[in-house]
């Protein structure tokens, strides 16, 4: 017997190694065939007259909300949609000087965005994986860690550069801490996305960021009051038990690109964990074509009866004296958009109004925006501000003589530590939204380690001056593509939290992007967009039966 067990000893210490490998992923497919992704949602019983809903707001949470309203009530549903730039919200796209399309704005889907893969696969679209470029970490004057440059690898051999970054990795940062870095969304007190999830496909509506965060996880409220560089580094099992360098180097390089320069230092925990699922522990990919594909396509076909663009909300008020329904009051043809440059001016035209609303949904940060709401003075709404981070596009090749030697080629994704003295927050080689496959941006990835002329992000607080960008690029082609963007909350800690419900009373005025102050990435947006959906069901069962001036449905 004892001859028996140690023969298959190692045979069941594969299969276990393996289970443990395997349960996650087998949790997931299970999951995905308990909650199909993409699946309408189920229609509500059909109402005695409209609905009126306008949603202020077309990027991924108006958009969502939309089709998802349409889903519910179908032709019961009377939807209004404002909006003060093109649809998609700060998922747009750019021409570079090259001729080519590439992302300006939200760049990365992660694979553990249950909405956003829905999205993609309700609208039939397709991913492109991204290519592996080699990444360094700069202070401004020299790199502390750069993985190894794939054209200078033993025979050419990718693979040999892939060891030898791996190797790089765990020789400065420990494979012990480089395990629990990818790890981290395992933690017992990380947020717990598929629970959440659940929750809202079984009906679940919060009224409060708190409330919901709750559902993610009893630990998760609470990580919006700790600073992310003490959780990270608060031992196990408080926290996550990351060594010193790697949260002030790679951790930090990684938020300062995700977050418009603001690192573990100044952000919430939740936000770091949430950014570090979404650059180590999964992953990533964009949507062939273009990320603002999803918003397009959700708002084409939720058909709006009306669709507002470049029009800017104003004003929410009672539609009458002793009304419970809103109007708004917009301005056709305003100039500029709230989350870029100097933002939205103050009306210049005549306003008109449209309505009446049975509910409004916000779908655009208050912080930015010029909407007030009248005859509501105790509408808890949004302090603070949002983050500058200047987007340039410039077609150039990297300095050699600022990065490295002039005779090795410097990293094609440039991250910075907090106290760097560079200009800039990031700097990363881009890849055209209609890429054809890994072979082609294999051959553009090549071509820039080669110093050929490529498309560059640089992420800057400012817009650097063409001497700036003289001291980054050599051989610039054309002038840079600049996106102003005001795209990031700006996070304290603790975070004060507003509410989705702004009428916490009735329930009919819902602000979306109350979620982006736990944390702001496309699924969040979508993760506000499915409660707004269950708030906006609630709403109306309230309100079923009731007959006061018509107002009952």
């Amino acid at each position: 017997m004892e001859r028996w067990s140690r023969a298959r000893l190692p045979v069941a210490t594969v299969v276990a190694a393996s289970t443990l490998v395997l349960a996650p992923v087998a949790l997931r497919r299970l999951h995905e065939v308990l909650f199909p992704l993409g699946k309408p949602l189920q229609r509500q019983p059909r109402l005695r007259r409209k609905f009126r809903v306008a949603i202020l707001g077309a990027g991924v949470g108006g958009a969502a909300l939309a089709r998802w309203l349409r889903d519910l009530y179908g032709e019961d549903l009377e939807l209004t949609v404002v909006n003060d730039g093109p649809v998609g919200g700060r998922i747009q796209a750019l021409e570079a000087s090259d001729g080519r399309t590439y992302e300006g704005g939200a760049a990365i889907i992660s694979e553990l965005n249950e909405y956003m893969i829905g999205f993609m696969r309700r609208l039939k679209l397709k991913e492109v994986t991204r290519v592996g470029v080699p990444v360094g970490i700069f202070d401004g004057r020299k790199f502390l860690f750069r993985e190894a440059d794939p054209l200078a690898a033993p025979l050419g051999l990718r693979g040999i550069a892939e060891l030898q970054s791996a190797w790089r990795l765990i020789s400065r940062y420990g494979l012990r801490a480089l395990a629990r870095l990818k790890g981290l969304m395992r933690h017992p007190a990380a947020p717990r996305f598929p629970r959440l999830y659940r929750a809202l496909a079984g009906g679940e509506a919060y009224a409060t960021p708190e409330a919901l965060l709750r559902a993610l996880g009893h630990e998760c409220p609470g990580l919006t009051s700790d600073v992310a560089a003490r959780w990270l580094a608060a031992g196990r099992p408080a926290g996550g038990g990351l060594p010193q360098r790697l949260i002030e180097e790679l951790a930090t390089g990684g938020m300062r690109s995700n977050y418009g320069g603001q690192g573990c230092d100044s952000l919430h925990a939740l936000v770091g964990l949430v950014s570090i699922a979404g650059g180590f522990a999964s992953r990533c990919f964009a949507v062939r074509g273009g990320n603002q594909q999803v918003p397009v396509g959700l708002l084409s076909s939720a058909q709006p009866e009306r669709l507002l663009l470049r029009t800017t909300a104003r004003a929410v008020r009672r539609a009458g004296s002793g009304s419970r329904q809103w109007e708004v009051l917009v301005e056709p043809d305003a100039p500029g958009e709230a989350m870029k440059g100097n933002g939205t001016p103050g009306a210049r035209g005549e306003l008109r109004s449209e309505g009446p609303f049975d509910l409004v949904a916000v779908a655009h940060p208050l912080e930015r925006s010029s909407l007030r709401f009248e005859g509501l003075p105790a509408a808890p709404l949004p302090k603070g501000g949002f983050r500058r981070c200047v987007t340039h596009f410039v077609q150039g090749s990297l300095r050699r003589g600022l990065f490295t030697a002039a005779t090795r080629s410097p990293p094609m994704a440039v991250l910075t530590v907090s106290w760097s003295s560079a200009p800039f927050y990031s700097i990363g080689l881009q890849m055209p939204v209609d890429l054809e496959g890994s072979r082609e941006g294999r051959g553009m990835l090549d071509a820039a380690l080669r110093g050929m002329p490529a498309i560059f992000k640089v992420f800057a607080p400012n817009e650097l001056s063409e001497a700036q960008l003289d001291d980054i690029f050599e051989e610039r082609q054309g002038p840079p593509k600049v996106l102003d963007w005001y795209a990031y909350p700006e996070y304290t800690v603790p975070q004060v939290l507003t509410p989705f419900l702004l009428d916490a009373e009735e329930g009919s005025l819902i602000y979306l992007n109350a979620i982006e102050q736990a944390a702001s990435a496309m699924e969040m947006s979508a993760v506000s967009a499915r409660n707004a959906a269950n708030l906006a069901v609630r709403f109306v069962e309230r309100r079923r039966g009731a007959g006061e001036q018509g107002e009952g449905f």
